[in-house]
């Protein structure tokens, strides 16, 4: 008999564990999309690999973001790494709050930040062997994402299909 309210207590226990830690979970998320807009640059990790997307929707168990064939797809919170324009526009707001006036920059400039590889664009395949349609692809990401620097080199191997 005692061996069975073990069991019980410990399947309840653990059920318990769980609810708890889905409740943490989501509060915690609930706190770090407060101030997310739709059209967000989002940084997700994807098999060891940082990628950008465009935010175009989320909720406590997913986020919905704009591929770079224009599609949207659902990504899991476990690969999201950084909301990069909430990052700025809270920075913007701290300086704003400590200098006591308007910073030198504005919140939808980029910060500078340790260079992302280029490949981070395409799943890791060099700019170089890039078709024609993946350049053009690209480069509207790019532009949209005002990733202007990146967008040059993009141009640069268009060059080589005129």
């Amino acid at each position: 008999m005692v061996f069975l309210y073990t069991v019980l207590i410990t399947i309840v226990s653990i059920i318990l564990l769980a609810k708890i830690r889905t409740f943490i979970l989501y509060r915690l998320r609930a706190r770090e999309f407060k101030d997310w807009q739709i059209g967000d640059e989002v940084e997700f990790i994807i098999k060891f690999q940082t990628k950008i997307y465009i935010l175009g929707a989320w909720s406590k168990q997913f986020i919905v973001v704009k591929g770079g064939d224009g599609n949207f797809g659902e990504l899991k919170w476990s690969d999201f790494s950084k909301n990069l324009s909430a990052t700025r526009r809270r920075k913007y707001e701290i300086c704003k709050k400590d200098m006591g006036k308007e910073p030198g920059f504005t919140p939808l400039q980029k910060m500078l930040t340790k260079k992302k590889s280029v490949s981070s664009y395409n799943d890791g395949k060099d700019i170089s062997l890039w078709t024609e349609t993946e350049c053009q692809t690209f480069l509207k990401i790019a532009l949209d994402s005002e990733d202007y620097e990146f967008a040059d080199l993009i141009k640069k191997r268009l060059e080589y299909f005129r």
